[in-house]
C-alpha cells in the first residue's frame, strides 16, 4: 500500500511540473507573436549591400551594435541640430524609421534567441517526465482538454 501511496504521490509531482513546463512554454517569445515595427532589414549604410534580417539573424553582437550603431547617430543628430540652435526640428529616422521602432524590433529579436535555448531545455524536460505519464493520468488530461474546448 505504501508502494501504491509513493507511486500516486509522484504522479502528481510529475505533473504538477509539467503543467509548470507548458505554462513556461506558453510565454516564450516567437518571432510571429509580436509584430515588427520596422521592416525588419536593416543596414548600417543606406547603399549598403549587406543587410541584417532581423526577423532572422542570429549573431547577437551584432544586434547589439546596431543599437549601438542607432544610439550614437541619434545623439549626433540631436547635437548637430542643437548646434545649429535649432528648437524645433525633424525626429531622426534611420531607412525611415525612428530609433525606438528599430530597437522594439531588435529586442523582440533577442528574446526570441534567448528564449530559444530555453524552450529547448523545457522540451527536454517535458519529454522526460512525459514517459512516466501513466495511461489512466494521460486518460484524465485528455478528458480536462475536452471539457476546455466545450466549455465545461
Amino acid at each position: 500500500m505504501e508502494q501504491k501511496t509513493l507511486i500516486l504521490s509522484k504522479q502528481k509531482e510529475i505533473q504538477n511540473k509539467l503543467t509548470l513546463i507548458k505554462n513556461e512554454l506558453k510565454k516564450i517569445i516567437t518571432v510571429g507573436d509580436t509584430a515588427f515595427k520596422t521592416s525588419g532589414q536593416f543596414k548600417f549604410s543606406p547603399a549598403a549591400t549587406s543587410i541584417i534580417n532581423l526577423k532572422t539573424e542570429k549573431n547577437v553582437h551584432l544586434l547589439i551594435e546596431a543599437v549601438s550603431f542607432l544610439n550614437a547617430k541619434a545623439t549626433g543628430y540631436d547635437k548637430a541640430a542643437e548646434e545649429m540652435d535649432m528648437k524645433q526640428y525633424p525626429e531622426f529616422k534611420w531607412l525611415g524609421h525612428n530609433v525606438q521602432d528599430w530597437k522594439h524590433d531588435i529586442k523582440i529579436r533577442l528574446a526570441v534567441l534567448t528564449s530559444h535555448e530555453k524552450r529547448q531545455t523545457l522540451l527536454k524536460a517535458k519529454d522526460t517526465l512525459e514517459k512516466y505519464v501513466t495511461e489512466e493520468t494521460k486518460m484524465l488530461q485528455d478528458l480536462q482538454s475536452i471539457d476546455e474546448l466545450i466549455g465545461l
